[in-house]
């Protein structure tokens, strides 16, 4: 669970400093969060839950107020966000229920060829989102 929580608190802080960054440069990129490295360098392993939540709250609060500080001209400012990165392919596809997308993933037109995408492709991540209307 901690991992969980360091995470949730590293996005809050990331994030703010990265508006901080679009609000002072033009078309800014930032840099990456290094989300697995934290993870692999263990800097979660030591967040005891009592001072992890009290760190969630306040990076939370910070978060809060700095959105809530912003004009409407300041949230309109541009930054680019490094995902999926330039040299990226993101395809973004729809399926009508969960049983409908288990069966793309283990149709066999598509596993016939995972060989050969594994092959010719550096890096594939799936990603299940729910749209929102």
């Amino acid at each position: 669970m901690s991992h969980y929580g360091g995470h949730t608190r590293d996005v809050l802080i990331n994030l703010r400093d990265r508006i901080v960054l679009g609000l002072v440069e033009d078309n800014p990129t930032p840099k990456a969060m290094f989300t697995a490295a934290r993870v692999d360098l263990g800097l979660y392993d030591r967040d005891d839950p009592i001072t992890l939540g009290d760190e969630l709250r306040l990076a939370a609060e910070l978060f809060s107020r700095t959105i809530s500080a912003l004009t409407k001209a300041q949230l309109a400012r541009p930054i680019h966000y490094g995902w999926p990165r330039p040299d990226s392919e993101l395809q973004v596809l729809q399926f009508a229920d969960r049983e409908s997308f288990d069966r793309y993933l283990t149709d066999p037109r598509r596993t016939s060829m995972l060989e050969e995408r594994d092959r010719v492709v550096a890096r594939t991540e799936v990603t299940e989102a729910v749209l929102l209307s």
